[in-house]
């Protein structure tokens, strides 16, 4: 049943989902530890809110074809806010079930970091994120939203304007906008020309973390100015001199390492806990960072006294910058 954040997490809808087919589902509380008794497919119609994860919508979807059910969510969901359900219901459709190729496309939630390294050397453009979908209107596919994220990167330095040029707060959603990757534009709007706000949040409290609050109180460490009001976030920009001697609590959550890592790029004196923690998703995320150019940005990374803070060692072995652990 997983780390115990995932005993924590809400799967009261779907397992409520599951026993609407007719499968049995054994738990004391609607979360995780259960045991399900699969008996086979039960073909029918089942409907599933997505309040608390869109990935009940898709682990129904996954196995839609062989259970026969009909998948749908609540009356009135917006497919535009749903952008997870409709990936994986389209990759359903076109599945190649009797064999053959599905080329699977890189992450995309991932590859903001690598995006947002571009955004905070704007000048210099340092990375080439190879084999990634461009944004839709640039000619991708439009499954994976985060694809969306080199459009609507905060970038060092430049201010976003209305009509008349003055300055204005720019608003992204995590509804319609960005899915994880927003967390990357919320760590680097600190660093952006203009104010930033953050909106329809509510969705990452229920995640590896309560991601909003974790972003908050972390970001406020470095000093940035952010607001929390409801489920969104507001940011206001500062220079990068302002910012930084903070260590970082990561929450046992990958993109939290990932988001404050990037932002050290820029920021003086940003010491990480847990590091390794980004084995979940992109465990070369260091080696990465680390390895020489061209292939990777020949960063220094430093093992520190974990009692003082002090530097022990830089880190250069890859098997050192390999999250395993």
């Amino acid at each position: 049943s997983g780390v115990p954040r995932m005993h924590e997490r809400p799967q009261s809808e779907l397992i409520r989902a599951v026993r609407s087919l007719g499968y049995q589902v054994e738990t004391p509380n609607d979360k995780l530890p259960a045991v399900v008794h699969g008996t086979g497919p039960r073909p029918g119609p089942v409907t599933v809110s997505v309040d608390d994860s869109s990935q009940f919508a898709s682990a129904l979807l996954l196995s839609s074809r062989i259970g026969g059910w009909e998948v749908s969510t609540p009356e009135g969901a917006n497919p535009d806010e749903l952008p997870y359900v409709e990936m994986t219901r389209r990759m359903v459709e076109v599945f190649p079930n009797e064999g053959g190729e599905f080329q699977v496309e890189p992450d995309a939630s991932s590859a903001s970091y690598f995006h947002g390294v571009n955004a905070l050397f704007p000048d210099v453009v340092p990375v080439d994120v190879l084999a990634c979908q461009p944004p839709k209107d640039s000619g991708g596919t439009g499954w994976q939203i985060d694809a969306e994220y080199p459009r609507l990167t905060p970038v060092a330095g430049k201010a976003g304007s209305n009509e008349e040029g003055a300055t204005t707060t720019v608003e992204v959603s995590r509804k319609t906008d960005l899915g994880d990757s927003i967390m990357t534009a919320i760590t680097l709007a600190p660093l952006a020309g203009s104010p930033f706000a953050f909106t329809n949040l509510g969705v990452l409290r229920k995640q590896e973390c309560e991601r909003v609050q974790a972003l908050r109180d972390e970001l406020t460490k470095c000093k940035a100015q952010v607001v929390e009001t409801g489920d969104t976030l507001e940011v206001t920009p500062v220079t990068a001199d302002t910012l930084g001697d903070a260590t970082i609590c990561t929450y046992h959550d990958h993109r939290m390492a990932m988001c404050f890592a990037t932002l050290g790029l820029v920021v003086r004196g940003i010491k990480l806990e847990d590091p390794c923690c980004v084995r979940k998703t992109v465990p070369s995320f260091f080696q990465i960072l680390a390895a020489p150019p061209p292939q990777g940005l020949g960063v220094e990374i430093w093992e520190l006294d974990p009692a003082t803070g002090e530097r022990v060692r830089r880190l250069t072995d890859p098997d050192d910058l390999l999250a395993t652990k």
